[in-house]
């Protein structure tokens, strides 16, 4: 890649690539009235306004496969807050494939969704969402798995993307998400919060 810069622009020759070249460029300052991230913000890929839009979630309506004695509030809707909970938004009894939906109440174009994971017991907590899935749908009824996690993090930034013309393209149609465990044997399964990301 050949980079050349003057006062007033920026070029930047890409040698062809079959079937396609994709690049993707950081800068520290603001291009074209997009704002720079500041020092001390959260840096995330969902940060890109342009390509993944912003949070469509925090009017959805989350629902649970069970609650546990755990959690007395029974009260999901913590998960789409603004903030996240202090320890977990939502806990569900043991169970075979646990899992929390949300509706989005509209269909939308679903760009991304960063989850928190709860961290109080350190890894062997955060293993109980080690085999967590993440499942969209325009109907909840028919849904269509688009990842999986290969093992408990306090944190994961998922694209969710279709293949269009040979290349993978953030956004798919949906109006409900699901995010389910598949534990070993039967388990607990929590979360601390969940941002869709998407374009309307």
């Amino acid at each position: 890649i050949d980079f050349q810069q003057d006062a007033k622009k920026l070029t930047v020759t890409v040698p062809k690539a079959s079937p396609v070249s994709i690049v993707e460029l950081t800068f520290d300052q603001s291009v074209n009235d997009i704002p720079a991230i500041s020092d001390g913000e959260f840096l995330s890929v969902f940060n890109d306004v342009a390509t993944y839009g912003k949070i469509v979630s925090k009017e959805a309506i989350v629902r649970t496969s069970s609650t546990s004695q755990y959690d007395p509030s029974g009260a999901p809707q913590a998960l789409v807050a603004e903030r996240p909970a202090d320890e977990f938004a939502f806990h569900t009894a043991a169970e075979a494939n646990p899992w929390v939906e949300m509706d989005l109440g509209r269909e939308v174009s679903v760009t991304g969704v960063r989850v928190l994971n709860r961290t109080k017991f350190g890894q062997p907590g955060m293993d109980r969402a080690a085999t967590l899935r993440l499942s969209i749908s325009s109907d909840g009824k028919t849904w269509t798995e688009v990842w999986k996690a290969e093992s408990g993090l306090p944190k994961w930034e998922i694209p969710v993307n279709d293949f269009l013309a040979g290349a993978q393209v953030p956004g798919c149609k949906a109006r409900y998400l699901r995010l389910e465990t598949k534990p070993e044997t039967p388990d607990h399964f929590h979360l601390k919060q969940v941002q869709v990301y998407g374009k309307e």
